[in-house]
């Protein structure tokens, strides 16, 4: 389970990109344009989504495994 925040410059890019690794849990999109959710992928998917997300967003992403 990862929890990700994506810049509103990069976030509507994004959400497509996250629905192919997993259907994107607690969205939420804040009143910066900056987006959230929670994804639960399998451990071996983990690095091509940060790939992914890195590459879109120019390393400006965060994410962290919760659980």
């Amino acid at each position: 389970t990862i929890h990700i925040h994506i810049p509103a410059q990069y976030a509507p890019k994004s959400y497509p990109v996250i629905g192919r690794f997993a259907k994107p849990h607690q969205e939420e999109w804040h009143n910066d344009g900056s987006f959230s959710c929670v994804v639960e992928i399998p451990a071996g998917m983990e690095p091509d989504l940060y790939d992914k997300l890195r590459s879109l967003t120019h390393g400006n992403v965060e994410t962290k495994v919760v659980g």
